[in-house]
């Protein structure tokens, strides 16, 4: 009889652990609740095995080099472009970085930077592929649409010219009172006109707006004009990811830029609103990255 009563015990005690465990709770299905019974599964194969983990990020960057090296035997083969072995103190490096890619449309950018160093190996391909890991789509693509308004590549050097004699024209004032005192006006107004033209001439090779809406003018920003701004007015001023990229391309010596000024606009409403405006130029280094992987199949 007391065996019997265990027996009954431990058939009980054992239902409710199964059950508790979603195991034959149903007397129609007896399945297992994986979600349940096996919650942490991967964590604990991935903590005992930690080569699979290492496997899988292989994998993925394997699966990145392979879609590169496709794009990069296309372009090659319809431009009929026979490349040479890469040195291995270049493609080694060049290989490491283009793995970690994970924008599908940042693959054409490695391929041609393939090609560039399989036409004409150079040291200088390692530091572009620096640059390009520190790149996302979106820069990438705004370095573009500067190089294509861009006519010198030597433009660093007449922005440089220009930012001087827009400070010298600052200055102008005080170099005019002491040119007064030393009989040497003339001489001052023909640097002051040489000045003006300068500036007056220079034009950046792009002009970019701000596009998010606020109501408060940042005071930061250099204005060039007398325009006094009301609280009530909108403004279009620069997104804080536009700042961002602005500082991590002239961080990278890609790019130089300036906020010149906020500029009146009328809109379709007939409101007055005020833009922010910045001219921004590829530095010469920028330049020729960016044209080694525009044209490096020329």
């Amino acid at each position: 009889m007391n065996s019997g009563k265990k027996n009954k015990v431990k058939i009980a005690s054992d239902n409710r652990v199964a059950s508790n465990n979603d195991i034959a709770s149903n007397n129609k299905i007896a399945l297992f609740n994986l979600e349940v019974d096996f919650k942490g599964l991967k964590e604990a194969v991935l903590c005992l095995f930690p080569e699979m983990r290492y496997e899988k990020v292989l994998r993925y960057r394997c699966e990145t080099i392979a879609k590169i090296g496709i794009e990069t035997y296309r372009i090659a083969k319809n431009e009929n472009i026979e490349l040479k072995p890469i040195p291995p103190k270049i493609a080694l490096p060049l290989v490491e970085k283009m793995s970690l890619e994970h924008e599908p449309d940042m693959y054409e950018k490695w391929a041609n930077l393939l090609i560039a160093a399989g036409m004409n190996p150079d040291p200088i391909h390692q530091q572009y592929a620096d640059l390009l890991l520190n790149l996302n789509s979106q820069s990438a693509n705004f370095l573009k649409e500067i190089y294509t308004q861009q006519n010198e590549p030597n433009e660093e050097k007449i922005f440089d010219e220009y930012i001087d004699k827009f400070r010298f024209q600052k200055l102008y004032k005080d170099i005019e009172k002491n040119a007064r005192k030393n009989n040497t006006i003339e001489y001052s107004k023909s640097i002051l006109s040489s000045a003006i033209r300068i500036f007056a001439d220079y034009r950046y090779p792009m002009i970019i707006s701000g596009q998010e809406k606020s109501n408060v003018p940042d005071n930061e920003i250099q204005i060039l004009n007398d325009d006094k701004f009301e609280k009530e007015d909108n403004y279009l001023i620069f997104s804080k990811n536009k700042k961002n990229m602005l500082l991590g391309l002239e961080k990278l010596g890609l790019i130089k830029y300036q906020f010149l000024y906020r500029q009146q606009h009328e809109n379709e409403n007939n409101k007055i609103i005020f833009i922010e405006k910045c001219g921004v130029l590829l530095t010469l280094f920028g330049y020729l990255f960016v044209d080694c992987l525009e044209h490096s199949i020329k």
